[in-house]
């Protein structure tokens, strides 16, 4: 078996997480959204100074989340009250490749597996 793969393996079980706080313009907060795939029109949020409308607003175009349990998914919102929008139903202008944030939880998450000559092989491209 390749070394890195073996490298890779070992990284699953460990725990890595990233956290922090990133400065953004305003402009780059705001988010599209519909309440169901029909919908033609896209409502708009800026999630850096929403009101309290616009925050009901796009709870109300969420939906229950059920989580899993065993191998069944479940909803029950006497035990957990999540609410959830499918992807396809929001887009943000943020472009994340733009920012250091990728850059910074790609060596967060490899955090010292891989050496520095390996890392260019990580690179993202387009």
């Amino acid at each position: 078996m390749h070394p890195e793969v073996e490298k890779i393996r070992s990284i699953v079980d460990d725990v890595s997480f990233t956290s922090g706080s990133f400065k953004t313009k305003r402009e780059q907060c705001l988010l599209y959204y519909r309440c169901n795939p029909e919908d033609s029109a896209a409502r708009v949020i800026n999630l850096a100074h929403p009101t309290d409308a616009e925050l009901n607003m796009l709870a109300e175009a969420c939906k229950p989340a059920p989580f899993g349990r065993d191998s069944e998914e479940v909803l029950d919102d006497t035990y957990r009250k999540a609410l959830k929008l499918d992807t396809i139903l929001f887009a943000t202008i943020l472009d994340l490749q733009m920012t250091k944030i990728l850059d910074q939880i790609r060596v967060d998450l490899m955090d010292g597996y891989l050496s520095t000559e390996n890392e260019s092989d990580l690179s993202f491209t387009n």
